[in-house]
């Protein structure tokens, strides 16, 4: 998942608008500034990758199923 497809997934978007309810569209940046950034953005993607996926989801990855 790209920081960009993260940041208007339906699911993200539902969940910054329970936690924003006075504002009327709101988005990752309401919740800190810092989000912002899309290369931060990846990297928590790719750290949660790492945990979720650790050989990856190429062959290395298929081996241990």
């Amino acid at each position: 998942m790209t920081p960009r497809r993260f940041c208007r997934h339906p699911a993200v978007i539902n969940w910054v608008k329970e936690l924003c309810p006075a504002v009327e569209e709101p988005t990752v940046v309401h919740l800190h500034p810092l989000l912002a950034n899309l290369d931060h953005i990846a990297s928590y993607i790719h750290t949660e990758v790492k945990v979720v996926l650790p050989h990856e989801t190429g062959w290395d990855g298929m081996k241990l199923h």
